[in-house]
């Protein structure tokens, strides 16, 4: 039977989490997207102005695919982070037991090598990643298939070992899924990057440049606009996605 309690425990544990942390990118954004909204605001600013309406369009369209990943990168703990967690522990509990299994499994045979390594296991699984869990595992269950015979004399029955092997089963694929999805968080965080650097380059070499040229005609647009552009970071408002 799998331990339902502990499950429960670990949904407890991570359900208020958010699967990723994006707290650098929010404050690197901050700024950009305040000053998007200055422009939505004022367009009459660029109206009439062929190039300088590419530079705002162009502002406009980058800071918009800025917040469409942003957004697709804030996502809250799912079903697939809480189930992950509370199989791990659920793994590691039955491949400790699985290991010893193989400790005594070992000494029946007389098998010396064996014996050492599966010792080696016992001492070291319930520190290991989930890779070398994982590889860990396959050494078991492999030993297990070849050394049949043997394991209902030590107590191992065949429910207990489907159930190790349905564990490893749903552990390797919610981990290669893990994988998966930091992969796709990494390349976001790449683009968003690029975008904030090109967005700030933007603000320095045109935008700031056209806002002082026109301050005298637009002094709401140009007030708004510099006091955003000097503002420290953390004296902004949240950004509401």
């Amino acid at each position: 039977m799998l331990n339902l309690y502990l499950i429960n425990s670990q949904i407890i544990k991570y359900q208020n989490l958010k699967f990723y942390n994006m707290k650098t990118e929010f404050k690197r954004s901050q700024k950009i997207l305040a000053i998007r909204q200055v422009l939505e605001d004022h367009a009459e600013v660029f109206e009439g102005k062929s190039e300088a309406l590419l530079v705002s369009n162009s502002f406009l369209d980058q800071s918009q695919q800025l917040l469409n990943k942003i957004n697709l990168l804030v996502v809250p703990a799912s079903d697939f982070v809480v189930e992950r967690t509370a199989n791990r522990q659920l793994f590691d509990d039955l491949l400790y037991k699985m290991v010893n299994i193989g400790v005594l499994l070992a000494r029946r045979k007389g098998d010396l090598a064996m014996q050492n390594s599966f010792d080696e296991f016992s001492r070291n699984v319930q520190r290991s990643s989930a890779s070398r869990a994982i590889a860990i595992a396959e050494v078991v269950v492999s030993t297990f298939a070849a050394n049949e015979e043997l394991l209902p004399a030590l107590g191992v029955d065949p429910e207990a070992r489907s159930q190790f092997e349905q564990l490893l089963n749903d552990y390797r694929q919610s981990s290669r899924q893990a994988s998966q999805e930091r992969a796709i968080r990494k390349q976001l965080k790449a683009e968003i990057d690029l975008l904030i650097k090109s967005l700030n380059e933007l603000m320095r070499l045109e935008l700031d440049r056209y806002v002082r040229y026109h301050a005298a005609d637009h002094p709401l647009f140009a007030q708004r606009y510099q006091s955003l552009r000097r503002a420290r970071r953390k004296l902004l408002l949240p950004i509401c996605l």
